[in-house]
């Protein structure tokens, strides 16, 4: 993106099991969801946030990050993690 171009993020942690195909993609709710709007540094920008995960119950989730620029294209990037006790 060029630099102050607007952009939309949006954080999504989803358990993962527990529902749809014989209970293999998870819940069709986030256990968290988070939104940012913001303007380009230039053609990469790094950001970095901090997330807080003390009100997840323990399992794995799906996390997935979220980039949409003002003409509508997205960027999706999705990773695994595990909470445990």
């Amino acid at each position: 993106l060029a630099q102050g171009t607007p952009s939309d993020t949006e954080i999504l942690l989803r358990k993962q099991g527990g529902g749809g195909l014989l209970g293999l993609f998870g819940s069709k709710k986030p256990a968290l969801r988070l939104a940012f709007e913001e303007q380009a540094d230039g053609p990469t920008s790094r950001v970095q946030r901090t997330v807080s995960l003390e009100r997840l119950q323990p399992g794995r989730y799906w996390l997935e990050v979220v980039i949409k620029n003002a003409t509508g294209v997205q960027r999706r990037s999705l990773a695994s993690f595990e909470v445990q006790d």
